[in-house]
């Protein structure tokens, strides 16, 4: 199969790249030929409007510029797939003047006597091609989502599309900061590798890996809010942006609200409380739990267990990227209190580092 990826997402450090990079592997995993195209990077003016492309039985576009290539690929791929970020609810400008220049694929209208309703004649090398679409936005949102996927929905259906997919990735901040560490975003991460493999070697995406893909990654709304207001906030107060990520990312209040989130009551004691003590961050907190419920306090006196450390070990520890008998042996992580609990962790929080 020959997959033709158009990227129209214009900032290279974000979610959409890196989800289009994972999708991408897998469609080569899975055999595919793939034309991987970043729409940014090349010269693409905008539609006229001239209908220049529609003279003539071969027309042509007037503009010349990198679409010529980038419209041959299409013409002969099997399936396209979009990649975008949601800029205020549609696709990116790129996006958008990619799909104002296909303009050329189109020779007219028919009727198709089956959906009773007007199609669009096509000169496509590949007509019936499979169309998937990953759309990527910051929040959560009702509609964020909406019109982007109803735009695609029409287009799909005007141009002759088999829509295999729409995978709509939201959190993208929370998504960011969360890094690998966490076992849900590992879950994301291998349903985006999952859907190129299958994409590639079946025509197909499971209903299942679409959800995987879409797993939210806050158990509501209010918790989503909470936790985007410690981005913002630092986002506003920093000028550089591997700092704002950073301070997030290695935050003691998203990384022991993670794991509450992840709490398996049914694997802890009914009764526990856990201090840690982020040195670098001169924080402390104390995760109590107590008869199945489970919630980061702030206060911690008489604590069972006592965890000192920085939040950067920490997060490698919960990562998988360092070893935590090493660690402790280098007193980089240090222990008071009943190290049993340490180790039955693992089992109630759902950490791979323990």
């Amino acid at each position: 199969m020959r997959i033709l990826t158009v990227r129209g997402n214009p900032r290279k450090t974000g979610v959409s790249q890196r989800l289009g990079d994972i999708f991408v592997n897998g469609a080569k995993e899975g055999g595919a030929e793939v034309w991987d195209v970043d729409l940014s990077g090349l010269e693409i003016s905008p539609c006229m409007g001239c209908f220049s492309c529609s003279a003539g039985e071969n027309g042509a576009c007037i503009l010349r510029d990198d679409m010529d290539d980038v419209r041959k690929k299409f013409s002969l791929a099997d399936a396209i797939v979009c990649i975008s970020p949601v800029y205020f609810y549609s696709m990116s400008a790129q996006m958008k003047c990619f799909w104002d220049r296909c303009f050329p694929f189109i020779r007219g209208y028919d009727f198709d006597s089956q959906k009773k309703c007007v199609v669009n004649e096509t000169n496509f090398d590949v007509k019936r091609k499979k169309f998937v679409t990953i759309s990527v936005a910051s929040g959560r949102l009702k509609g964020s989502f909406e019109a982007m996927s109803h735009t695609y929905e029409v287009i799909a259906g005007a141009m002759g599309f088999e829509y295999v997919a729409d995978i709509r990735r939201g959190e993208s901040p929370y998504f960011g900061i969360l890094g690998e560490r966490a076992v849900r975003i590992r879950k994301i991460l291998e349903a985006y590798k999952e859907a190129g493999k299958q994409l590639a070697s079946t025509g197909r995406i499971a209903a299942e890996t679409v959800a995987t893909a879409e797993l939210q990654l806050t158990e509501s709304d209010e918790a989503f809010a909470a936790n985007s207001k410690i981005f913002w906030q630092l986002h506003r107060n920093k000028k550089i942006t591997q700092e704002v990520s950073d301070c997030v990312r290695y935050d003691p209040r998203i990384l022991l609200n993670e794991m509450c989130r992840n709490f398996i009551p049914q694997r802890a004691p009914e009764r526990a409380s856990i201090k840690f003590v982020f040195t670098d961050k001169n924080i402390s907190r104390t995760i109590v739990i107590d008869h199945g419920k489970c919630e980061v306090q702030d206060c911690g006196c008489g604590a069972d267990l006592t965890i000192i450390t920085d939040s950067k070990n920490w997060c490698d520890m919960m990562a998988e990227r360092k070893d935590i008998l090493k660690m402790i042996s280098q007193k980089r992580i240090i222990l008071e209190g009943n190290k049993r609990l340490f180790a039955g962790m693992k089992k109630f929080f759902g950490m791979g580092g323990l």
